[in-house]
């Protein structure tokens, strides 16, 4: 990725310096350079995949927090923020004032007052609860100088995934709870027999992207930060084929799916790029008939997994 952005700006095949993470590539007239950046601290992350259903994510942060700390719950989609949090809100972990929910939908009036207490409450210089949960989206990724003693992430791209985790253990602090002196990353995926069901996490996120970020973190049980990022990152993105994984994933598709699916990309495009609403009423009238027999064959056919992924296309471009 990097490589064809330089290109892409230079114009043409040009020699690509090593860049050592972190670091700025810049070009300009035919020219590239890189300079590098002031690394972090070193550390380690352990790395633990667990179930995305909100009980176990209550049952995960009972146990974390037993002494105390603080934790931060990030969920791909607000809807699902919103259940987590209520989730933990029935459970009583924490005092009421010290579980906070925290999305993009928060009304602007309350989004600044939210955002302040997050700060002074999880900051660097900020007077830290000795007890307390925040419950996010991927506002929390946005700059923030936040610092949690644990944390529990949905299954996002590698890059996010990495950003996330910055955020635990981002300041040196000798007031951690002795379980959590060690950070901790919990990844909440659905992992069937062979691969993970993204349910609505892929509306959020291209499903290739999450399966490749969860097959180069599936078996790994830490993360050196920043040692490990600049591989994983091109583990995901530049390498042509995770060993066997494209084929793998391929032969989970039944025929008729890959029939719906294909005819639902290129409706897809057509839909997007023609003008006039009538035409694209015709457009999604005919490709919705012309799709029935393919589309009643996978779901009386197809695998639980795919039913369901394909339900779910179905039912969005048809609402």
């Amino acid at each position: 990725t990097r490589r064809s952005l330089v290109q892409a700006y230079a114009g043409g095949e040009i020699d690509l310096p090593e860049a050592p993470y972190p670091s700025v590539t810049w070009a300009a007239a035919g020219k590239v350079g890189v300079v590098p950046l002031q690394s972090t601290e070193e550390r380690t992350v352990n790395l633990t995949m667990i179930p995305r259903d909100p009980n176990a994510i209550v049952a995960r942060l009972r146990n974390s927090l037993r002494d105390g700390g603080c934790a931060a719950v990030i969920c791909n989609t607000v809807g699902r923020s919103q259940e987590i949090y209520q989730a933990i809100r029935g459970a009583r972990l924490v005092a009421h004032d010290d579980l906070i929910l925290f999305h993009a939908r928060t009304p602007f009036m309350w989004r600044d007052q939210t955002e302040r207490v997050v700060l002074d409450g999880f900051g660097k210089n900020g007077v830290r609860p000795d007890k307390a949960i925040v419950v996010a989206t991927q506002v929390i990724e946005q700059s923030l100088d936040l610092d949690f003693d644990v944390m529990i992430s949905d299954l996002a791209p590698i890059d996010l995934l990495l950003q996330r985790a910055g955020r635990l253990h981002r300041h040196p602090r000798s007031s951690r709870p002795t379980p959590l002196r060690i950070p901790h990353l919990f990844v909440a995926v659905d992992e069937d027999e062979e691969f993970p069901d993204f349910g609505s996490d892929a509306f959020v996120y291209e499903p290739y992207i999450l399966l490749r970020s969860w097959a180069v973190l599936r078996n790994r049980p830490y993360i050196r930060i920043p040692e490990d990022l600049d591989a994983l990152i091109g583990w995901v993105y530049e390498s042509e084929d995770l060993p066997g994984l494209y084929q793998r994933l391929s032969s989970r598709i039944d025929p008729e799916l890959a029939t719906f699916i294909m005819a639902y990309k290129t409706f897809s495009s057509v839909s997007t790029t023609t003008s006039s609403s009538s035409t694209q009423q015709n457009v999604q009238e005919g490709t919705v008939a012309d799709l029935q027999p393919s589309l009643q064959a996978a779901l009386d056919g197809g695998t639980a997994v795919n039913r369901r992924r394909l339900k779910s296309l179905f039912d969005l471009r048809t609402a």
